[in-house]
């Protein structure tokens, strides 16, 4: 292809662009403009190729967000066509961007005398106008926010500006007039953000009329809560517990959790137990823990023994009743007459709601924000109570480790957790940081079928979890014959996430052991770029690249598993092989 030709479909683009965007629009003047009688900017442009490049180049560096880069690919551009408005309308945008984004001393002279040329040479558009009030704010130019408000009010009248001049007016220290909420109001109706904004500048004014704009709008979750804070900060009890009366369930069932949340961070709650029976009536588990939650933080049996009650009715659901049930163990362990809550170790579907119980009963007793020694009398505290009134079981067993771990009267866990999550799992019930937990332990102690049988059981119950297919992926790898499942689990897994370091050692892994030496040692590095080095890591390296021919790159990963701790068996074996090594080379 000649070198004339090559560049053709390029000179043609540059001709499409050349009468397309490097000139300012030839728009006809609307009636409001002539009114105004605002002048056009003249248009001086005298594009070229090497301008447009330019431009181009920084209008995706501007819209991309690397606005230094494009700070200086404008200039260039600018200065290729120095009577552009285009150009310097964006470099004008994009200047006073960075000046907003960094704020620092060697930007906000540069922006100073940008906006001074600017008003001086053009009419400022929208855009041009908003940035200009916001950068005048920051450099805390008072005549320049004037200007900027007083164009904007003139020709770009939104609810935002007006909100921007009450704000003015109000810092200027003269009382600002109600009127520019109410045209905001008006300027943009049935704008719930613009609704919550004029609220909250009615708030110290006229709290009234605050409340009024909030029952009439479209309320987002801030707006929510503003106007539960308004009838809390005036008293009105009645009118917050009927305002439940407005939410409907399913649908405000986020609102309905926020407004008992509420209710519980200013000390309500006995307001908030009020909604007991409406909430049983919707069968929320999720809202039916929060009032349980409620219901302990002020020791009230009541609420807790209809929670049972309706627990004891109720299909069973084992995973989301637990959260329920362990709450009310915690109020039995606590308040041992209340005799219900002693049934609900066997509602228990895994460990993890019986962990959460003691940082809730931390929360609930710890007074002070050190901490350590006074959450160690709180644990302390706890396992006193759980040995004392509750009764015999896995679950009792479990709670007394654990608390006693946390109280400080024990350096480690022992036994109860795996002994609570077999007795989860063989009755059907446990997540999956039970069936994790004793993979971890199977693994400690070498028990390769056990580990086996516990992934099969854990993927058969969530058999869309990656993590669970790459562990018994990985496992299966010390068995040839199962090398085929191998494969195909971790390959399932990294698919799902291909920049998982745990995933891809697997896989590499996976390749030595099928005796593809090349592939593990070219996708070694892939491994190895985003990996936190371990001992395992370390020697699977090594014996890929001993397996490559990679001689002394396996002698410095060998070298470097003996420096990592904990010192384990890969180290023997690292060991092993930097003697068999040196044996070779005598």
């Amino acid at each position: 292809m000649s070198s004339s030709l090559r560049y053709l479909p390029l000179l043609m683009v540059a001709i499409l662009l050349l009468s397309s965007c490097a000139t300012v629009p030839k728009a006809e003047p609307s009636e409001k403009v002539e009114e105004l009688h605002i002048e056009r900017p003249i248009d001086r442009s005298n594009p070229n190729l090497a301008s447009m490049y330019y431009f181009m180049s920084g209008s995706f560096l501007h819209f991309s967000g690397d606005l230094a880069m494009a700070d200086q690919v404008l200039n260039l551009a600018l200065t290729q066509d120095p009577g552009s408005f285009q150009i310097r309308k964006l470099l004008f945008v994009n200047t006073l961007q960075i000046y907003l984004y960094m704020q620092n001393p060697e930007t906000e002279q540069q922006t100073r005398e940008m906006l001074s040329l600017a008003r001086d040479s053009y009419d400022f558009d929208q855009e041009m106008l908003t940035l200009a009030y916001r950068a005048y704010r920051h450099l805390n130019d008072s005549e320049g926010v004037d200007w900027a408000l007083q164009r904007l009010l003139k020709d770009h009248p939104k609810a935002q500006v007006y909100i921007w001049e009450y704000i003015r007016q109000k810092e200027s220290g003269s009382k600002a007039p109600e009127r520019l909420l109410e045209k905001a109001l008006k300027a943009e109706r049935d704008n719930p953000e613009i609704e919550y904004v004029v609220a909250s500048l009615y708030l110290d004014i006229n709290p009234k009329r605050a409340q009024q704009i909030l029952l009439d709008s479209k309320r987002s979750k801030a707006a929510e809560l503003q106007l539960l804070e308004l009838y809390r900060i005036q008293g009105q009890e009645d009118e917050l517990q009927a305002h439940f009366a407005t939410y409907s369930y399913p649908e405000d069932k986020e609102k309905i959790h926020e407004y008992l949340m509420f209710l519980q961070q200013y000390a309500m709650q006995e307001l908030a137990l009020t909604h007991l029976d409406e909430i049983l009536l919707t069968g929320d588990t999720e809202l039916i823990e929060a009032l349980s939650y409620l219901a302990f933080a002020v020791a009230d049996h009541s609420p807790q023994t209809k929670i049972y009650q309706y627990l004891s009715r109720k299909l069973p659901a084992p995973a989301d009743d637990s959260p329920i049930a362990a709450i009310l163990l915690l109020h039995h362990i606590v308040h041992p007459e209340f005799t219900q809550g002693r049934h609900m170790t066997d509602k228990i579907y895994q460990i993890k709601d019986l962990v959460f119980l003691s940082y809730f009963f931390l929360a609930q007793n710890s007074l002070s924000q050190n901490p350590e020694e006074e959450h160690q009398k709180v644990f302390l505290q706890l396992h006193q109570l759980i040995q004392k009134n509750l009764e015999s079981s896995v679950v009792k067993d479990f709670l007394l480790d654990h608390t006693a771990l946390l109280a400080g009267l024990q350096d480690a866990g022992s036994r109860s957790a795996v002994a609570l999550s077999e007795w989860l799992i063989a009755k059907g019930y446990g997540g999956e940081d039970d069936f994790e937990l004793l993979f971890e332990h199977y693994s400690d102690i070498s028990d390769y079928p056990r580990q086996i049988a516990i992934l099969r059981e854990s993927l058969a119950r969530y058999p869309n979890s990656a993590g669970i297919k790459n562990n018994l992926g990985y496992v299966l790898l010390s068995f040839p014959e199962h090398l085929d499942e191998a494969e195909r689990l971790i390959s399932e897994a990294l698919s799902e996430y291909p920049d998982n370091v745990s995933f891809q050692d697997s896989w590499v892994w996976l390749l030595y052991q099928r005796g593809r030496y090349q592939e593990a040692y070219d996708y070694l590095p892939t491994v190895l770029e985003g990996a936190e080095l371990n001992a395992e890591l370390l020697y699977h390296a090594a014996m890929i690249c001993q397996a490559a021919g990679q001689k002394e790159e396996a002698i410095k990963f060998f070298q470097q598993i003996l420096q990592t701790e904990p010192v384990g068996t890969f180290h023997d074996q690292a060991s092993q092989e930097l003697l068999r090594l040196e044996a070779e080379e005598r």
